[in-house]
Order: C-alpha cells, then sequence, then structure tokens
C-alpha cells in the first residue's frame, strides 16, 4: 500500500475554514472548525486523486515536504 501524505494550508476566517492543497490546486474543502475541515479534505483529497488522476490514467501529484508545523492528509492507495 502506497500513502502520500500531502500538506495542507488552512485559512481561519470569521464564517469558517478553508483548506486547500498546495500540491493539488483542483482539492479545496472547508468547515465551521478546523477539524470538521480537515474531515472533509480527507474525502476532497480522495475524490480529486481518484477522479482527476487515477481515472484519468494520469501521474499522482508528487507530495511536497511539509513546511514547519504544517498539517498533512494522508491517502492510502492500494497497488494491484
Amino acid at each position: 500500500m502506497t500513502q502520500l501524505d500531502y500538506p495542507v494550508d488552512i485559512l481561519i476566517e470569521d464564517d469558517g475554514i478553508t483548506i486547500t492543497f498546495p500540491d493539488i490546486p483542483e482539492c479545496i474543502t472547508c468547515g465551521d472548525t478546523v477539524e470538521e475541515a480537515l474531515f472533509h479534505a480527507q474525502d476532497a483529497l480522495e475524490t480529486a486523486l481518484v477522479g482527476f488522476y487515477i481515472e484519468e490514467n494520469k501521474p499522482l501529484p508528487k507530495a511536497s515536504k511539509p513546511l514547519k508545523n504544517q498539517r498533512t492528509v494522508t491517502f492510502k492507495m492500494n497497488e494491484n
């Protein structure tokens, strides 16, 4: 099983939290709290990687090294 840890940018605003993935520009999600946004980020990451890359036979974006204290979201892929 391959595991890729993608760093995320967390934007905290008055009306909620937005999470983006620097390595995957099409992957954006949000939530009312950081925890909720990170929960949604897991699903958004899987949807983006499967829908935009794997199903289109494109190589997965390389996960960059997270900056100090930067959170990551993990994508686990079975190798068949």
